[in-house]
C-alpha cells in the first residue's frame, strides 16, 4: 500500500491575513562607504605605463589577457642561445674574437635576431589576441589571431589542472596552465603570472569539486585587477582594490618529498644497471679487444646512457606530493617545474612495483590509474607516477593520502593451488591475492615484485580466462577491470571453483560498495 501523498502542494490554504512586510534591503543598516581621500592623484604617474584596458565582454563578465611578457617567454631559446654563444667567446677572447668569423658572424647574428624577432612578434600578437573568462558560470578561452577560436570547458569535465614553469618562465615569474579534460583533449593557457596561475588552478578545482559533490555551491568569481562586478545583484557593490601581493595560502601538508640521494640511488640500482654495465663493457671491448676505437660508437653509447640518466634526474628532481584543500598536488622538475593536481576520488587502482635490484635498496615505485586521465609521456616521464622512488613508509604515506585508513599489513592473503607450480615454478610463493571490506589486493612476480590494489567500488567489470595449459591443469585466472591505465589487477592460476566463487562474490561486493557510503566513496 502506498502512503498518501504529502508535501507543500497538499497542505490546506493559509488563513487570510495582513500581507507580509517586504523583506529588508540586503544592505540596510550598513554604514556608508568611506569617502575617497582628496589626496589621490588625478592620473597615473608619468613613469608608470597605463594598464591595458580589458576587452569588452558580456555584462558582468571579467575578461582577462595573458601576461604581457608572453612574447619574451616564447622566444627565450634563441635569445639565451645567442647570449651564451656570443658571451662565451667575448669572455674568453674579447671582442676581437667576433672578427674571426668574418662575414659569417653577421649572417649568423642576423639569422638569430630574425628568429628571435619573429617569435617575439608572434608572442605579442598572441597576447593581444588571446582572452579568457573564468567565473562561476564558465571557463572560456578566445583566440582571434588568424582565425577565431573559442574554447569553452565545462567545470564538471575537468580532470586535472597543471602548472608548468620552464626556465625562462621562472626567470620572468610566469607560468602556463594546462587543463586536462580526459580523452577529449584540454586547453593550454600561456603565460600568466605565477600568483594568477595558482589562483586560477585553485578556482577551477574548487568549482569542479562543488559540481562533482552535488553541493551546488558556487565558487567565487575571478577577481580581476581593479575589482569585479557581483553577478545577480541589483545594485553595484564596491569592491576594494586587491593587494599587490599574493594572498596568503593555507599551509599544505607534505605527504612525501624525495631526496636527491634517493633519486640517484634509485636510478643507479635499478633495472637500468645491467644496461649501464653492458655499455661500459662494450666501450672497453672496443678499445682493448677489437683493436680500434670508434668515436661514433663511443659517442652513441655515452649519449644514450648519459641522456637517459640526465632526463630522469631532470624530470624527478625535487619531487614532492602535498595535500591541500584543493586535493593532492604533485610537483617535480629541475629546469621545468611541473605541478600536477590529482583528485583522489578519481584514482581507480594503484600499483606498487619493486625491481629485482631495488630489493637491495628497499625502494619502491608507485603508479596509479586515474579515471579520465591522459596516461602518456609528459616531458620524458609518465605522468601517472606518484612516487618515483621511496621506502615502504613513503608508500604507506602515499596510500594514506589517496585512500585514508588503508592498512595492507592487516589483510590476509591466499595462495595458489599446488599444481600451479608447473606454470609459476620460480614465483609460486609470490602469487597471492586477498581482500577486505574495501579493497582487493593481488601480488605477483618473480624477479620484480608487484602489488596491485583496486577498491571494490572502483571495479567496473570482472572476467575469467583459461588458457590451454590452464585447462590441462584445471586452473583459471580472474581479472578485475577498471579504467584503461598502467595498473592491471588479476589473481593468477586459481582453482576453477575458487575462481567462480570469487567472480560471483566480487560482483556483489562491488555493487554493495557503490550503493553504500564509506571512506573510499
Amino acid at each position: 500500500m502506498e502512503a498518501p501523498p504529502s508535501g507543500p502542494e497538499f497542505l490546506p490554504p493559509p488563513e487570510p491575513g495582513p500581507p507580509p512586510a517586504p523583506p529588508p534591503h540586503p544592505y540596510q543598516g550598513m554604514p556608508p562607504a568611506a569617502p575617497l581621500p582628496a589626496s589621490l592623484p588625478a592620473s597615473l604617474p608619468a613613469s608608470l605605463p597605463a594598464p591595458l584596458p580589458a576587452p569588452a565582454g558580456p555584462a558582468g563578465k571579467v575578461v582577462e589577457r595573458p601576461h604581457p611578457l608572453t612574447g619574451i617567454a616564447k622566444s627565450w631559446i634563441a635569445l639565451v642561445g645567442l647570449i651564451l654563444v656570443v658571451g662565451r667567446d667575448v669572455a674568453n677572447n674579447g671582442w676581437e674574437s667576433l672578427r674571426e668569423f668574418g662575414p659569417f658572424a653577421w649572417m649568423i647574428a642576423i639569422f638569430v635576431v630574425i628568429f628571435v624577432g619573429i617569435n617575439l612578434v608572434r608572442g605579442i600578437i598572441e597576447w593581444r589576441t588571446t582572452t579568457f573568462v573564468a567565473d562561476a558560470e564558465e571557463f572560456r578561452i578566445d583566440r582571434n589571431f588568424l582565425s577565431k577560436r573559442s574554447s569553452r570547458i565545462s567545470y564538471a569535465k575537468i580532470q586535472s589542472v597543471d602548472i608548468q614553469r620552464s626556465l625562462a618562465a621562472r626567470m620572468l615569474g610566469l607560468a602556463s596552465v594546462h587543463i586536462d579534460v580526459g580523452g577529449s583533449g584540454g586547453a593550454h593557457l600561456e603565460y600568466l603570472s605565477r600568483s594568477r596561475a595558482e589562483a586560477l588552478r585553485d578556482q577551477l578545482l574548487g568549482r569542479m569539486r562543488s559540481l562533482a559533490g552535488g553541493s551546488g555551491a558556487e565558487s567565487p568569481p575571478a577577481v580581476p585587477p581593479g575589482g569585479a562586478a557581483v553577478l545577480g545583484t541589483p545594485h553595484p557593490v564596491p569592491v576594494p582594490e586587491p593587494s599587490p601581493w599574493p594572498a596568503p595560502q593555507p599551509p599544505s601538508d607534505v605527504v612525501v618529498r624525495m631526496k636527491a640521494s634517493t633519486l640517484v640511488l634509485g636510478l643507479l640500482v635499478s633495472g637500468f644497471l645491467p644496461w649501464l654495465l653492458g655499455a661500459a663493457l662494450f666501450v672497453a671491448a672496443s678499445v682493448f679487444w677489437m683493436g680500434g676505437f670508434s668515436i661514433a660508437a663511443f659517442g652513441g653509447v655515452v649519449f644514450g646512457v648519459v641522456g637517459y640518466l640526465w632526463s630522469q634526474v631532470a624530470n624527478h628532481w625535487n619531487f614532492a606530493m602535498t595535500r591541500t584543500p584543493q586535493g593532492l598536488h604533485v610537483t617535480r622538475g629541475l629546469f621545468t617545474n611541473i605541478s600536477r593536481s590529482l583528485k583522489p576520488d578519481r584514482i581507480q587502482s594503484v600499483s606498487i612495483r619493486q625491481d629485482y635490484l631495488q630489493r637491495l635498496t628497499g625502494l619502491y615505485r608507485v603508479r596509479v590509474t586515474v579515471l579520465g586521465f591522459t596516461h602518456g609521456e609528459e616531458s620524458g616521464e609518465r605522468a601517472d607516477t606518484v612516487l618515483p622512488y621511496g621506502s615502504w613508509d613513503d608508500v604507506q604515506r602515499v596510500l594514506g593520502a589517496i585512500w585514508p585508513g588503508i592498512r595492507l599489513e592487516s589483510m590476509g592473503l591466499n595462495g595458489q593451488p599446488a599444481r600451479a607450480r608447473w606454470l609459476t615454478p620460480l614465483g609460486f610463493h609470490r602469487h597471492q591475492w586477498g581482500m577486505d571490506g574495501e579493497l582487493f589486493v593481488a601480488r605477483h612476480g618473480w624477479l620484480g615484485h608487484t602489488i596491485s590494489i583496486v577498491p571494490h567500488r572502483r571495479m567496473q567489470s570482472i572476467g575469467i580466462t583459461q588458457g590451454p595449459l590452464q585447462r590441462l591443469l584445471a586452473l583459471a585466472t580472474v581479472h578485475l577491470h577498471t579504467t584503461d591505465g598502467p595498473v592491471q589487477v588479476a589473481a593468477y592460476h586459481l582453482d576453477p571453483r575458487v575462481a567462480r566463487t570469487l567472480f560471483d562474490e566480487q560482483l556483489d561486493r562491488a555493487r554493495i560498495a557503490r550503493e553504500s557510503g564509506g571512506p573510499l566513496r
